[in-house]
């Protein structure tokens, strides 16, 4: 609230830079929080975990589907004063249904054991399985960063496509997420995430084939299941290797979202400098079959 608050309206440029985003930092840590207190309470409280955490999830991708077209119309309309009030009176609704109504789970003390403790129990299958994240976030990435770039200046398609492609794919990622939360158990989240890698593999070798725009929109399938099922079953996937500490395995899984981006800023411009947009995708093809091979040697749970 305050970081728009003072976006909203400040115009000192090196006082938002350095204010402004240090206080929007903190919203960044509030996501991986919400998503472990579902997870406590779904099993204080005896619920189904998997597809309540992928409720959730397909809500917050719904609010990334409405909330862009929604700030855009009061940008234009009203200006970016009224947007960002509007922001923050939105949090000011978030944090008052947080205060009044948000079960507080109170932290259980843990008789001593012999036995260890996750994550040490399942070390190695949890760095694994961040590698893995880590890897399919980067491809998304490069695809996000990449895509409108490659759709213009090489294949000198519709500027208004690369919205459509992005619009689909956020789209069809809901429905996604909720059937594989039905799926979970049935089949097991190493399984939903090996189709999340094929699905990611398919989409790829489609990106480098695929110059209409019909094909290119019918290939957000993949995406959306590529992206829908990394997005949902990873976080819990990472909840059961470190049973007990699902704040810090919520903020493991979205660290690998940022680390994704990291990696993915370096690469997309390099490469692309050095030989093309259209090469990029066969990078991400790499670290795709990369990933796939190491999600085969992570345990299932």
């Amino acid at each position: 609230m305050l970081a728009c608050l003072l976006f909203a309206w400040n115009r000192s440029y090196f006082v938002l830079l350095f204010v402004g985003v240090f206080l929007s930092s903190f919203g960044s840590t509030a996501n991986p929080q919400m998503f472990a207190l579902a997870r406590e309470h779904a099993d204080k409280t005896g619920r189904e975990a998997v597809m309540f955490s992928s409720i959730l999830r397909a809500q917050v991708s719904l609010a990334w589907v409405i909330g862009p077209p929604l700030a855009y119309a009061l940008a234009m309309g009203f200006g970016f004063t009224v947007m960002y009030l509007s922001a923050a009176v939105a949090f000011v609704f978030c944090g008052a249904i947080v205060w009044f109504f948000l079960p507080s789970m109170r932290k259980e003390q843990k008789a001593e054991s012999g036995q260890l403790e996750a994550p040490r129990t399942h070390r190695r299958d949890a760095l694994l399985l961040f590698s893995v994240c880590t890897l399919m976030w980067g491809i998304n990435s490069l695809y996000i960063i990449n895509m409108p770039l490659y759709i213009i200046n090489e294949l000198h398609l519709p500027e208004k496509l690369a919205g459509l492609m992005m619009g689909a794919a956020a789209g069809l990622e809901i429905p996604t997420m909720l059937i594989a939360g039905y799926y979970a158990r049935r089949f097991g989240k190493r399984f939903l995430m090996r189709v999340a890698a094929v699905a990611g593999l398919l989409f790829y070798v489609g990106m480098l084939l695929a110059h209409t725009p019909g094909l290119l929109l019918a290939l957000q399938l993949l995406n959306a299941i590529f992206i829908g099922i990394l997005a949902g079953i990873g976080m819990l996937y990472f909840q059961d290797l470190m049973p007990g500490q699902a704040g810090a395995a919520t903020t493991l899984y979205a660290n690998t979202i940022r680390v994704g981006w990291i990696i993915a800023g370096s690469l997309a411009g390099v490469v692309a400098e050095i030989w093309s947009y259209h090469a990029v995708f066969w990078i991400a093809l790499g670290m795709g079959a990369i990933a796939q091979l190491c999600l085969w040697r992570i345990r299932d749970i």
